[in-house]
């Protein structure tokens, strides 16, 4: 599935297999992108539907710990769950100091 100009598509991809495991699926990028990737799902019924009440799309800067534990305070995110957190080619871009 393609969301158009190279944005990442992992979770409609990964949610028919494991829809019954995800409880809620947190994706993290810069706010230019979040917004870009909100935008194409808004105009999208059928992403809107595979989104709904579990996608949860937060801008941050990975670069910067606050920022990511602020965005996650700010959506619901339960600190107390088991959680997964899968990086997707984000580390190549990240210079040893950050």
């Amino acid at each position: 599935m393609s969301l158009g100009c190279g944005m990442d598509s992992t979770y409609f991809r990964i949610l028919p297999e494991l829809e019954s495991s995800i409880f809620k699926f947190y994706e993290l990028d810069f706010k230019s992108v979040i917004t870009a990737k909100k935008s194409i799902i808004l105009h999208n019924e059928i992403l809107q539907v595979m989104a709904e009440n579990k996608l949860r799309l937060l801008h941050c800067d990975l670069r910067n710990p606050t920022s990511l534990e602020e965005a996650l305070k700010h959506s619901e995110f339960d600190f107390s769950k088991t959680t997964i957190f899968y990086s997707e080619c984000v580390v190549n871009y990240l210079r040893p100091h950050e």
